[in-house]
């Protein structure tokens, strides 16, 4: 029967356990999602507590009773019209995985037919339950990468700005030793020869510059005075046209827009409401907002 599928002794338990007041029972009830405000203009979105599941009085992992937060997620039709309810909550460990709910959500499937108000459909509900991810090889890999590419932003910028203090410091000593040197070497050179071929004497006492080495010119290639510069340039090409940046800007924050609409409407609940809003003539511009993805792409190359 229905109580078997509960788990007859965790049901009894947690029904005496909330008569008595037991933390771990009122707990678990009250990480449950309950009905909020607006079922009548279709708010069927009910959230649990998600950080309740594993922790305080439903963290008992001595025991090895660790609750999992899952979410229920099934059509219902109430006179015709069609409602989505999602409903979260945390897993008691007697449930140890998602058949085990989703035979539950059968039975409770049977029960809404069985009071011909609502109506709805077992095979289509879903059950989602918190995995604990494991690291595979493309996780190790992508940390590996992304640890690297971080390693050579901070050595970029790191030897972006003191390579010029470095190569001065040591330009700066190997001129001074030379000079020294090839003063004590020439003290008797002909100072007419200073005089008549100024420009080779002075060649001969300066230091030659050394190219930059290949490390050091591929390591600033990560450094952010570079790449940061180049990013925020708004230095433009001949030829370019510059209104086409305008229209680039506004597709952009078209396609944020409808994003930000879409994804509110599965977190709100509120499909009545959303209903009203298609009733706009104002959000019509929110409604169309698919073909600012195509000028965007377009525009872009």
């Amino acid at each position: 029967g229905f109580l078997t599928i509960l788990h007859k002794q965790w049901y009894q338990r947690r029904v005496r356990g909330l008569l008595s007041g037991n933390q771990e029972s009122i707990a678990f009830v009250d990480a449950l999602g309950k009905p909020g405000p607006g079922l009548t203009t279709g708010n069927f979105l009910w959230l649990g507590d998600y950080e309740m599941c594993g922790k305080g009085a439903l963290g008992n992992a001595t025991k090895g009773d660790m609750y999992q937060n899952c979410a229920v997620s099934g059509p219902l039709y109430l006179g015709g019209f069609p409602l989505t309810l999602t409903w979260t909550g945390c897993s008691p460990p007697e449930c140890r995985n998602k058949t085990d709910l989703e035979d539950v959500l059968k039975q409770v499937a049977t029960l809404i037919n069985k009071s011909g108000i609502i109506h709805t459909d077992p095979a289509s509900w879903t059950v989602q339950c918190d995995v604990e991810q494991e690291f595979d090889a493309g996780a190790y890999a992508a940390v590996t990468i992304i640890s690297l590419f971080g390693f050579l932003v901070v050595v970029g910028t790191l030897w972006y700005l003191l390579e010029p203090i470095i190569v001065s410091f040591v330009e700066r000593k190997k001129d001074d030793t030379s000079v020294l040197v090839e003063a004590e070497e020439n003290v008797y050179e002909d100072e007419n020869e200073i005089q008549s071929h100024p420009a080779e004497v002075k060649e001969k006492y300066q230091t030659s510059n050394q190219p930059e080495s290949l490390l050091g010119r591929f390591v600033k290639c990560f450094a952010l005075q570079r790449t940061m510069k180049t990013l925020f340039s708004t230095t433009t090409k001949p030829g370019q046209v510059l209104c086409l940046n305008g229209i680039r800007v506004l597709s952009i924050n078209w396609v944020v827009l409808g994003h930000v609409y879409s994804f509110a409407a599965s977190f709100t609940g509120g499909f009545s409401y959303a209903a009203e809003l298609l009733k706009r003539k104002g959000f019509m511009v929110v409604l169309n907002a698919l073909p600012s993805v195509d000028s965007f792409f377009a525009l872009s190359g």
